[in-house]
């Protein structure tokens, strides 16, 4: 016998079997039924769904504190999914553990299981985790599940800026993560703001310039939409400050091929150039002083020029090149 013959079969008995006749299934029970579903095993599950009374077999905790329908869908059990939403239609809600059946279905990602929730009439695609403040596009953005992804971002009315309980986007989720393609995706989403902060006031751009994900700066650089390079996060650092700072030459130079300010001042009133001599880059040093309108006698709250600093370092690599600039002005 199909799956389908016996869906519709299972539909069948559930109409026969009046709710009154259906018993509230006891404890030891939800077990064997959690169990059935957890083993993909669609007789049992079938059986459990004709012989009791929904009160208590599809609450939030029946199976070890998630939902039934949650448990199928972090499985991925296509057919099991089918039979419960059937049954009972509600999915949206955020359980106690790992969220709503999407949020499982999205963590784990299971595709075909996306597909079949986004179809459900109601469903909540924002709903957040309640621990974390997170969305399933969040998380699937996080998780680098690009194929999930697109199905979402095709939802009507879906949030793609929404932000977690820390202030991250789908969008810096994916970049701190790493994966570069859910970056590009987003990217061509025409909702998605480039130049939304965090709680540490870091845009997407300073936070991948903090982690040297060169890759994933430049796919921001090209973007149509207009990445603020000089933006300061709350620290007081732009982009150019932290590749500077961490020694990101490559990232440096993306950024001053996009007229990054050379000369704009953070905490302390420290520039690129400063933070590049106290860490002895000198390839970065090599870089900025190019700059045309580069300040080379800027002096920061503790004093340092960039040529005292350099000599009290001891970087004469650095020294020698800025008093061949010095000479040359």
């Amino acid at each position: 016998m199909t799956t389908l013959l016996l869906s519709c079969l299972l539909l069948y008995l559930i109409g026969v079997i009046s709710a009154s006749e259906r018993k509230e299934c006891p404890a030891l029970e939800l077990d064997k039924f959690c169990n059935a579903v957890q083993g993909n095993d669609f007789s049992t599950v079938s059986e459990f769904l004709g012989q009791w009374s929904d009160a208590n077999i599809m609450n939030a905790g029946t199976c070890g504190g998630i939902s039934p329908l949650s448990l199928a869908c972090a499985l991925g059990h296509v057919h099991i999914v089918d039979t419960l939403l059937m049954f009972n239609n509600v999915v949206d809600v955020n359980y106690n553990e790992g969220g709503s059946a999407l949020m499982m279905a999205v963590t784990e990602g299971q595709n075909d299981i996306v597909k079949i929730l986004l179809q459900v009439k109601g469903i909540d695609v924002n709903l957040v985790e309640a621990s974390t403040g997170g969305s399933a596009l969040q998380a699937a953005a996080l998780l680098g599940h690009v194929d999930i992804v697109k199905q979402l971002l095709e939802v009507e009315g879906i949030e793609v800026n929404s932000q977690s309980s820390e202030g991250y986007s789908p969008l810096s989720m994916a970049a701190r993560a790493g994966y570069a393609d859910v970056v590009e995706l987003l990217l061509n989403e025409d909702r998605v703001d480039i130049n939304l902060v965090d709680n540490a006031g870091d845009t997407v751009l300073t936070t991948v310039a903090s982690t040297g994900q060169q890759a994933i700066t430049s796919l921001i650089l090209k973007s149509t939409k207009g990445s603020d390079v000089n933006h300061k996060n709350t620290a007081g650092f732009t982009a150019l400050m932290l590749s500077s700072l961490l020694g990101y030459t490559s990232i440096v130079e993306d950024l001053l091929q996009q007229n990054a300010d050379v000369n704009m001042k953070g905490k302390d009133e420290w520039t690129a150039l400063l933070f590049a001599i106290a860490k002895g880059h000198a390839d970065i040093v090599k870089l900025l002083v190019t700059v045309s309108d580069l300040e080379l006698d800027v002096e920061c709250v503790q004093g340092w020029t960039a040529s005292t600093l350099a000599t009290h370092l001891q970087h004469t690599d650095i020294l020698d090149m800025l008093e061949s600039i010095e000479t040359a002005y």
